[in-house]
């Protein structure tokens, strides 16, 4: 049987697409930035790759679905399923909060070590 058509239960763990500021390198943490215009044309690509009938996403075999709270998460599973419900938000699946260090760039966390 393809790997495709398993009956064993699955999980899939989908990173949102582009905003500003991972297109900048800056911490984001809980600080809610939207997806970029690049960032949805993402999505909706691995979505036409992986999602939807008879792909490795079936929409018919989905039991749940989990999101973190934050809007490019919620924008992300709306581009990538086509639908604006049929999903759960919850706080623990929220980004890390980096306090002051939000805002700042990756290269900060290199110069501390």
């Amino acid at each position: 049987m393809p790997d495709k058509d398993a009956g064993t239960p699955r999980i899939f763990i989908i990173r949102h697409g582009e905003t500003e500021w991972s297109k900048s390198g800056q911490y984001t943490g809980k600080t809610d930035i939207p997806l970029t215009e690049h960032g949805e044309k993402q999505v909706k690509a691995s979505a036409d790759l992986m999602y939807g009938s008879g792909k490795l996403i079936d929409p018919g075999n989905v039991a749940k679905v989990y999101l973190s709270p934050r809007k490019r998460a919620i924008r992300t599973y709306e581009l990538l399923s086509g639908r604006q419900d049929g999903y759960e938000i919850m706080e623990s699946l929220a980004e890390w909060d980096y306090g002051f260090v939000c805002d700042l760039v990756w290269y900060c966390e290199m110069a501390m070590y």
